[in-house]
């Protein structure tokens, strides 16, 4: 528990004087990153119910139409980028970013 709380405080709090807006956006483009990881990174484990715990604590409403809009965009650029670097190079990056020790630990594992 003590860890989903620490990734909701980093989601939150790691863009100093931002608006609620902002927060949620970077929520939503850290979320589109993960399940583009959950796709692809077969060596790593999400930790999904963190992620869900991360939405329901910022109130993003991901059945909103512009919500779902948003995150299939940020969808698709993670896929764009995933295709250009490569899934190795891609889920590497995405492990030193939400892994152990990460900007935003504790939401990827490896198996």
């Amino acid at each position: 528990m003590f860890k989903t709380w620490l990734a909701i405080s980093v989601c939150i709090f790691s863009f100093p004087a931002v608006s609620l807006a902002e927060e949620k956006n970077n929520a939503i483009d850290n979320l589109a990153s993960l399940v583009v990881a959950s796709k692809w990174c077969d060596d790593y484990i999400i930790k999904k119910e963190t992620i869900v715990d991360i939405v329901i604590a910022m109130k993003i409403d991901i059945s909103n139409k512009s919500t779902k809009k948003l995150l299939e965009d940020k969808k698709a650029e993670y896929e764009k980028v995933m295709g250009e670097a490569g899934a190795t190079a891609y889920c590497t990056y995405a492990y030193k970013v939400f892994g152990p020790g990460g900007d935003i630990p504790g939401l990827m594992m490896k198996k």
